[in-house]
């Protein structure tokens, strides 16, 4: 799959071995043997604002073949194995894909 893509993956929670649960993802960037993907939610009114800080809302949504309004938690970029099982269900537009660049970029010094 490409970088931009919308997929949907199981995802394990990191402090709960064999845990997690399936949500739609973005494959953000790769290398040969991993997906380096972000977190899509819907949930957004209910986080605190630290955590609101770190979520990009993406303008196309629909678009993006996207069921809700959502957000692209930016907090943790995710490894995932290019063997584990992803299905694409769409794909960022360009407006959110430049917004996405320029929402990292000008929330460098938030992840450090």
């Amino acid at each position: 799959m490409k970088n931009n893509t919308i997929a949907i993956a199981f995802i394990t929670y990191s402090d709960q071995v064999g845990k997690g649960k399936t949500q739609p993802v973005l494959i953000y960037q790769q290398d040969e043997v991993h997906y380096q993907l972000f977190r899509i939610t819907t949930k957004y009114v209910t986080k605190s604002e630290h955590i609101k800080k770190f979520y990009y809302k993406i303008r196309e949504w629909q678009q993006a073949e996207l069921d809700h309004p959502s957000w692209i938690d930016t907090s943790t970029l995710v490894d995932f194995h290019k063997e584990w099982r992803v299905i694409k269900i769409g794909k960022l537009q360009l407006v959110d894909i430049k917004g996405l660049d320029q929402f990292l970029e000008s929330h460098l010094n938030d992840y450090l």
